[in-house]
Order: C-alpha cells, then sequence, then structure tokens
C-alpha cells in the first residue's frame, strides 16, 4: 500500500543541519573530552579494560566491580557471586577481548579465564589444574587478545597460553634467549597482533629495573613458531631504556611503537632491531615523548593508541597524556601534572575537559569515538568539536537544503518557495513562484535540491514536478506531468532527485519513477502494473543511490 505524505501540512519551526563534509571551516578541531562514565554516579572504581562487541556495545571491566555492559545510556553489571557459578569468577578483571562469534573472554586474578556467552547468558570457567600441562599455565591472567584467525592469546604472571577453542586445551608460548630457555616468572603485561600476523608481547619479571634476559620485549611468528628478544639497557640507546614493556601499539603508517615504565617512549625498527627513545625533556614540552615525567619508578607509559584523524595518543598512570599530530610534529598534554616535589598539581588544559593525572586504558570505539579510562574512576569519550552544530532558525517549514562548495552559500527549500541565505552577510533571498512568470519555479513546496556539473539547481516539488533552476539568472526551465507526453515526466508529486551521470537523472514520487535522458528531455516513467509484477512499483520512492556495481 503507498504512504501518501502531505508536504504541505508538515510545519517546521527551526532547522539544524550538521554537515560534516562540507563545512569543516565551522568545527573546531580542539579535543573535548567528556565524562561518559561517572565515578560519582556509578561507583565501578578504576577502569582496566575496554572493548566492542558486533552488536556496537562497549564492555569494560574493573578491579572490584566484575565486568558492565553500557549501551549508550544504561548499564547492565555481571558482578561474581560466590554462590552461583554462572557469574564472573571474580570481580578482579584486568583485560577484555570479543571474538568474531561474539564470546567475551576475561582475564581475572586469581581466578582464571572466563568466556562469557552474552546471547545464553553463560560464563565458562578455565582453571589451572596441577597434574594437567594442557590447562591453563597460571590462575592469575593479566591480559587476553584475539588474533584475525580466531586464536586467542592469553598472557598470565607465568608467561603467555594459546588456547584451543575447538579442544579447549591450552598449550605455551615458549620464548627461548640464545637456546636456554626463559624464566617463566615474568608477568606478560601486553599482546598485540601487527599486520603481519606477528604476535608481539611486552613482559616483566617483578621488581626488574635493569637488564634481564626476560623482562622486554617479544615477538612470535605463528608460522615458523620462532620468538625473538628485544631487551632492556638503559646505557644502550638503541634498546628499550627499561625492562617493564606495559605498551605496545602497531599505527597506520607502520610504525611499532613501545612503551616501558619510566621514560620510556619508543619506535622499534623491525628491519634492524633497534629502538628510537623519545624521553620526556621539560626543556622542549612540544616534542614527541612520554607525558609529564616526575616519578621515574611507579610511572609508566599505559597506553598508546591512534585516532581517525592520526594523532597518537600516549597515556601515561601518573603524567596524563600525550597527543601527537604527525603533521605537525608537534605534542599536546591534556590533564593535570604534579610539581617536581610530588606535593602541588596544577591543571595544564582545563578547557579540553579531562582533569584527571593520568589515565590507565584507551579504546578507539567503531564510531570514532576515542574512550579513555582515567585515574580518578572517571571514563571519557574524545570527540573534536562536536559541541559546534551549526544551527539556522527559520519561521517556514524547511523541506531539503543543499551548501555550496565554497562553504559560503546555503540553499533549502521551504512550503514557500526556495531560499538562498549567505552565511557570511546573513542575507537572504526567496524565489516563489508567480503565474505570471513561466522562468519562476512551478510551485513553491521545494522538496529536494541537487546540483549539477554547471553549478545549476534541479528541484523536485511536491505538487508541481521539476524544475531546472539556473542562480546566475534566477529563471527555471519547467518539467510537469502533461497527459499528452508520453516521454514527458510522469509523476508530479516529487520526493527525491537522483543525478545518475552526466546523461541520466531520477526523480522519485507519490506514485513511481521516472528516469531523465538529461540531453534530450525525455523520460522513462515506472508505476505500478497489477498485471506485471517485475515492473510494479507500488509505494512512493522516497530516495534514491545507486551502488558500487552501478545498479
Amino acid at each position: 500500500m503507498a504512504i501518501i505524505v502531505d508536504m504541505t501540512k508538515i510545519k517546521l519551526a527551526f532547522l539544524v543541519i550538521c554537515i560534516v563534509a562540507c563545512t569543516g571551516n565551522l568545527f573546531s578541531q580542539q579535543a573535548q573530552f567528556n565524562i561518559a562514565v561517572s565515578n560519582k554516579t556509578n561507583n565501578y572504581g578504576n577502569v582496566y579494560s575496554i572493548t566492542q562487541d558486533l552488536q556496537g556495545y562497549i564492555w569494560f571491566t574493573s578491579f572490584t566491580s566484575g565486568l558492565i555492559r553500557f549501551d549508550g545510556r544504561d548499564f547492565k553489571r555481571y558482578k561474581h557471586d560466590p554462590e552461583n557459578p554462572n557469574s564472573p569468577a571474580s570481580n578482579s578483571i584486568l583485560s577484555v577481548a570479543v571474538d568474531s562469534s561474539g564470546m567475551i573472554w576475561l582475564a581475572t586474578i586469581g581466578s582464571g579465564l572466563d568466556r562469557f556467552d552474552p546471547s545464553a547468558n553463560k560464563f565458562t570457567h578455565f582453571r589451572h589444574r596441577d597434574n594437567d600441562s594442557s590447562s591453563i599455565v597460571s590462575d592469575t591472567v593479566t591480559a587476553v587478545m584475539v588474533d584475525r584467525y580466531g586464536k586467542l592469546y592469553i598472557g598470565t604472571e607465568k608467561g603467555l597460553d594459546l588456547f584451543n577453542n575447538k579442544t579447549g586445551k591450552f598449550s605455551r608460548i615458549k620464548r627461548t634467549q640464545s637456546g636456554n630457555s626463559t624464566s617463566n616468572s615474568e608477568v606478560i603485561f601486553e599482546i598485540l597482533e601487527d599486520s603481519k600476523g606477528n604476535i608481539w608481547f611486552g613482559s616483566m619479571e617483578p621488581g626488574a629495573t635493569k637488564q634481564t634476559n626476560s623482562g622486554g620485549l617479544f615477538s612470535y611468528d605463528p608460522s615458523t613458531k620462532k620468538v625473538s628478544f628485544y631487551g632492556a639497557d638503559s646505557t644502550d640507546k638503541n634498546k628499550l631504556i627499561h625492562p617493564g614493556v606495559s605498551a605496545i601499539f602497531e599505527d597506520s603508517r607502520g610504525n611499532l611503537w613501545v612503551g616501558t615504565f619510566g621514560n620510556g617512549l619508543h619506535i622499534l625498527d623491525r628491519a634492524t632491531g633497534k629502538f628510537t627513545r623519545y624521553p620526556y625533556d621539560a626543556s622542549h614540552p612540544d616534542k614527541l615523548s612520554r607525558p609529564v615525567l616526575v616519578d621515574r619508578t611507579n610511572d609508566f607509559i599505559s597506553f598508546i593508541k591512534e585516532d581517525l584523524t592520526g594523532k597518537i595518543w600516549i597515556g601515561s598512570l601518573l603524567g596524563g597524556i600525550n597527543s601527537y599530530d604527525p603533521a605537525t610534529q608537534k605534542i599536546t598534554h591534556f590533564g593535570t601534572v604534579q610539581d617536581e616535589k610530588k606535593k602541588a598539581f596544577f591543571a595544564k588544559d582545563t578547557l579540553s575537559g579531562f582533569k584527571d593525572m593520568g589515565a590507565i586504558r584507551a579504546f578507539l570505539a567503531k564510531d570514532g569515538l576515542l574512550w579513555i579510562a582515567g585515574t580518578n574512576s572517571d571514563m571519557y569519550t574524545m570527540t573534536y568539536g562536536r559541541k559546534n552544530i551549526p544551527y539556522f532558525p527559520y519561521n517556514e517549514a524547511v523541506n531539503s537544503f543543499y551548501l555550496e562548495p565554497g562553504g559560503n552559500m546555503l540553499w533549502f527549500g521551504t512550503d514557500k518557495g526556495l531560499v538562498r541565505k549567505n552565511l557570511e552577510t546573513q542575507e537572504t533571498k526567496t524565489w516563489s513562484h508567480d503565474p505570471k512568470n513561466i522562468y519562476s519555479i512551478n510551485k513553491n513546496t521545494v522538496v529536494d535540491i541537487k546540483p549539477d556539473e554547471q553549478g545549476k539547481l534541479w528541484l523536485a516539488t511536491h505538487e508541481g514536478g521539476m524544475d531546472h533552476f539556473d542562480p546566475k539568472t534566477g529563471k527555471s526551465i519547467r518539467y510537469t506531468m502533461d497527459s499528452s507526453k508520453p516521454d514527458g515526466i510522469g509523476i508530479n508529486g516529487l520526493h527525491c532527485i537522483f543525478i545518475e551521470n552526466e546523461k541520466h537523472l531520477w526523480v522519485g514520487g507519490e506514485n513511481g519513477l521516472s528516469r531523465m535522458d538529461r540531453s534530450t528531455g525525455k523520460f522513462t516513467t515506472f508505476k505500478y502494473d497489477g498485471k506485471d509484477s517485475a515492473k510494479a512499483i507500488d509505494a512512493a520512492v522516497f530516495s534514491i543511490t545507486k551502488d558500487r556495481k552501478s545498479n
């Protein structure tokens, strides 16, 4: 059944326009932080891991509150219940990951690995068993990562495990150094799969502050099972400055970033195995470095991420966040800063909205939002100038709009004609139907505007067919339905226009679809035909587009 809409009865009091592609000059590029999860309201404690599932839900974990799902408005919490085996094994969860089947994997402290099936609301627990070498190596799990093939890598306090989801068995990633097995006492803090499918993981022996045989960076080639080790030596500028690796990231340019405890921001040259260090330098605060460093013993780089604009975000536990722009090679700092005596705090940039002393985790969501968990237990989302959406009030119904490429002239169709607004001078001019002027627009209810290659405007009117309007002369060529012209436009009550190419143009309306040959001005019309289901268009047409195959 066709849905008939009387556009003349729709009265709008205002027009709100967000034209991201055309009006970049209207939007500020200043990073803005907004609190998405407030510790005062929700009291979940520090967030240690963030991810997003296939449906778009945000999942995060904490050290005290278990697993939480956030749908943008409401929270659903999954908390450990000692009397309910179908609950998280622990509320202390350091890492979370989602696989391609939608399963949520959880790394718990002291209670092994959990798998949660949201569709079945079922938790499955995997624990270490002393007499079973195919069980997880330790119940203290610190990191989980799912690779492109669906394999699950698990970091523990005793090394790295690989989980076979089909058999339910675990196997060890054996690390060797000069032919000898390395210690299994180091903790795996971070796991990354790079663009070539290699697995990188960082480890640290508890309390290590200098070069060791195990604390540092490892790479694992799944095809050859080969493990390479990159150690630390503070006196060698080509090596890691500290053996405690806390962040690993590969950016869109192919750079492999490594963050450590202390003054440790590095980029690894994978061809030579050499690191380039970018230490914090108070005398050059705008140069690439880790954030402000006051506490060399306890501070570390907590994350390294890239946003959709290509900027690199470097978080620290105690020194705030740095945003690095590769185009300008400049750093912007966010967060409060502690003085060198560790007594006073002062705000570097209160206008950004980020007021924590540091950050714990960051996650880039599918919609481009950068989620950041602060050390004060608030969780932020970062966007660029989303607050500045232009607003244009008008006292008539507004049905359509078009902004010229220069960004200064805004055209919009109203119930009383076509309006042009000069965004610099704020002057407006209206073109309306004049029954004494054959070059005026045919009807006043302009419901769609499409520019062509010459800068002229094609106008769809709800009751008077289509106009080809020349902004330079203010004159229109009319296309209206005429029963005596079978190759004329076959519909009058229009909704939309689509310019396919320089040869063809389409219009959709109340009772069908018409295709115009722009070189001849002739139309082919498709209407409802009850005798031929292949040609039946039994509905109003509101939108037209073309796919990659030109259908």
